[in-house]
């Protein structure tokens, strides 16, 4: 398997589950939060994959962030892992990216999870989906292990 540079966005309990995810599997991680001495810039910098894992109420301006004051690499694949819907325009996390960066795979990661037990090694599965089946399998790839199942669907 090919090691990825995989950028999460979000230090909370979540994020960290999913870079402790990765890393566990040998891929390359960087972790940056609003509080982190990492710019957003630098963060990102020679990324494969972005996971946003940062609460909902910040995601329109994360990914406007990302699309006006940093340079987000062509082939970059946007991941997010946040739940709900944006107060202001009801948009889901992945019409925000998707709209913000149009030629971008977008995946949306979601599952009955709780990052404690995921933390604890406790056996666990997760959905990562995509209108871009190679998106999804290479996002499938970075997460997946013995005690985290991934599965990939084409309906975001």
């Amino acid at each position: 398997m090919k090691t990825v540079n995989l950028t999460v966005l979000g230090a909370g309990a979540w994020g960290s589950a999913l870079a402790s995810l990765a890393s566990h599997n040998q891929h390359n991680i960087r972790v940056w939060s609003r509080r982190s001495d990492l710019s957003l810039a630098d963060a990102v910098k020679d990324t494969d994959v972005i996971l946003s894992a940062i609460s909902m109420k910040g995601v329109a301006e994360l990914a406007n962030r990302l699309n006006t004051e940093v340079k987000v690499a062509d082939s970059a694949i946007i991941v997010t892992a946040t739940k709900g819907l944006d107060p202001a325009t009801t948009r889901t996390p992945s019409q925000i990216f998707s709209e913000t960066f149009p030629t971008h795979p977008i995946v949306v990661l979601s599952g009955p999870n709780l990052s404690k037990e995921i933390e604890k090694g406790f056996p666990a599965a997760t959905v990562v989906a995509s209108t871009d089946e190679a998106a999804a399998e290479q996002v499938q790839a970075l997460f997946a292990s013995e005690n985290f199942r991934v599965y990939t669907s084409p309906d975001p």
